[in-house]
């Protein structure tokens, strides 16, 4: 997997602010680490095109990765805890 340019949505950006400062830090680097190599625990959303979620402890990361030349695009849709991410 080539490296994925990461672009946030201003949702998610304030739910990033929300969190504990230690579990965005996880959150921050989990990301990074699946755009750099498609490592994570990854799984497809039915309810966003192109829409895949990110799991990183109790929280959920839902992003859309489009495949583009010369790098991917990874768009973070939202960053929320599992009970609200699937509503």
């Amino acid at each position: 997997m080539k490296p994925a340019i990461i672009q946030w949505t201003t949702e998610a950006n304030h739910e990033l602010r929300r969190l504990d400062p230690a579990l965005a830090d996880r959150v921050c680097k989990a990301i990074e680490r699946f755009a750099r190599s498609g490592q994570g625990d990854v799984a497809k959303v039915k309810t966003v095109d192109d829409g895949f979620r990110l799991r990183v402890g109790k929280c959920r990361i839902v992003f859309e990765l489009q495949t583009r030349d010369p790098n991917d695009i990874m768009t973070i849709l939202n960053v929320l805890p599992r009970d609200k991410a699937y509503k």
